[in-house]
């Protein structure tokens, strides 16, 4: 997510997983819960919080991108197979 070194609104969140704005909060209350994510205040509007990530967040993006990494040329390997089919 671009921008995620200043923070997010929850609006910027909605916009980038193309979500409800409910789902969203939702989604974003279970992910704070887990340490993943800490909501803090906006410097420029007091009505409003920026989400940042954690350390704990960044770690686990880190292992989730490792992962996804190793897999993608199964998946590739698998898309290619299933055209020749």
């Amino acid at each position: 997510m671009a921008g995620a070194q200043l923070g997010l609104s929850a609006s910027d969140v909605v916009r980038e997983v193309a979500s409800s704005r409910q789902a969203a909060y939702e989604m974003l209350g279970s992910v704070e819960l887990e340490g993943l994510i800490e909501r803090r205040p906006n410097p420029t509007d007091r009505r409003s919080h920026r989400i940042h990530v954690t350390a704990s967040g960044r770690a686990r993006l880190a292992e989730a991108r490792s992962v996804v990494d190793r897999r993608k040329p199964n998946w590739k390997l698998r898309s290619h197979r299933s055209r020749e089919a």
